[in-house]
């Protein structure tokens, strides 16, 4: 509906449009999903041929997309696999239930046990049997031939997490720095090396700063707060990061759509080194979002580079602003999530990088 009602007022000049400037946060996810992002670029040339979009309008559209296409049912073809003791009778009950309970359930393949030798485990997104197995190779959840409330809900948990995998792992492929196959294996295994450290540092430095602002409403104030707060090891110079944080923000808004949050961020020869914190205001602040709504912000995530990033800084800072607008859930988390919280998931994302440049089971 927000996408339906976005895209009207472009198309009726009802809403004010962003200027053609690169916004970090939109550039980035369109570099992740750089195949979904052509798509739409595509199909807004036939469907509105006389309506010429600027680069950082069409990444917007792309956030709706993106947050839609990692939402829980970005997949509506999922295959089942149902195994029992002699694949009659019970089994086609259950069958039966699981499509009615979960429609992204197309296809349910019953077995018996004394078949599974001859199936291919990898064509199935879920395995439910009614009996265990011991030494069985996948992962399985054990159900009633009824399929009991509590049985759908911990089914419908598990797809969750496997569709954010399934989605994790499309996106890991373009990891150009962990990825880059032409490389030798031992420079593959340095670039990791020094990948993982500098996650490291990152991660290690994330604080969620709670910041008294009560006393002002100026947002040119309340940088200067912020910007006074970090330490001599980040910035050479807070007076001057300040100013450019400020100029981003004349540049094209940085509020994120559908969200008490602002991505302040800057490059700049004053930073010495990559930073990201998050600061809580006790006071919220009206601020432009980047579909241009209004939105209060009570949640600044602060994103700080050097004037120029590496591969991997770029890579990995890239991976956080994109996994911010990733999905209502990580939307949610970076809105609310504690100082481990936010670790915690940045951590996890990255080791799901280094997981698909090097494969281990």
């Amino acid at each position: 509906k927000r996408l339906t009602t976005h895209i009207a007022g472009l198309v009726s000049h009802q809403v004010e449009r962003l200027p053609n400037t690169r916004i970090e946060t939109l550039t980035r996810l369109s570099e992740r999903y750089q195949d979904l992002f052509n798509a739409i670029k595509q199909a807004w040339k036939v469907s509105f041929p006389d309506e010429k979009l600027a680069q950082s309008e069409l990444q917007l559209l792309l956030l709706y997309f993106a947050n839609e296409y990692t939402s829980r049912h970005y997949r509506g073809d999922l295959k089942a696999l149902v195994i029992c003791e002699n694949g009659i009778g019970t089994s086609s009950i259950l069958g039966q239930r699981l499509k009615q309970e979960i429609p992204e359930v197309k296809k349910v393949k019953i077995s018996k046990i004394a078949q599974l030798q001859g199936l291919d485990l990898s064509g199935y997104d879920l395995i439910l049997s009614t009996l265990k197995l011991p030494g069985f190779p996948r992962k399985y959840q054990i159900v009633s031939p009824l399929l009991l409330e509590d049985e759908i809900s911990n089914i419908k948990d598990y797809l969750k997490k496997y569709q954010e995998n399934y989605i994790s792992k499309e996106t890991e492929n373009n990891n150009v720095y962990l990825n880059n196959s032409k490389l030798q294996p031992t420079k593959r295994l340095n670039r990791i090396a020094i990948g993982a450290l500098f996650c490291t540092e990152l991660v290690n430095g994330i604080e969620v700063i709670k910041l008294n602002n009560k006393a002002t409403e100026s947002l040119s104030q309340v940088i200067n707060e912020i910007t006074g707060r970090i330490g001599q090891g980040i910035v050479k110079d807070k007076k001057q990061v300040a100013a450019n944080l400020k100029r981003r923000i004349d540049l094209a808004p940085i509020g994120i759509p559908n969200s008490n949050m602002a991505l302040l961020h800057t490059s700049s020869p004053e930073v010495k080194r990559c930073y990201f914190t998050v600061i809580d205001l006790d006071q919220s602040l009206k601020m432009k979002a980047m579909d241009q709504t209004e939105i209060e912000v009570s949640r600044m995530l602060l994103m700080l580079g050097p004037e120029r990033l590496s591969d991997i800084e770029q890579d990995v800072m890239g991976m956080v602003s994109s996994m911010i607008v990733m999905s209502d859930d990580t939307l949610k988390l970076f809105a609310t999530g504690t100082k481990e919280e936010l670790q915690n998931a940045i951590a996890v994302r990255f080791l799901q990088e280094i997981k698909s440049a090097i494969p281990i089971r």
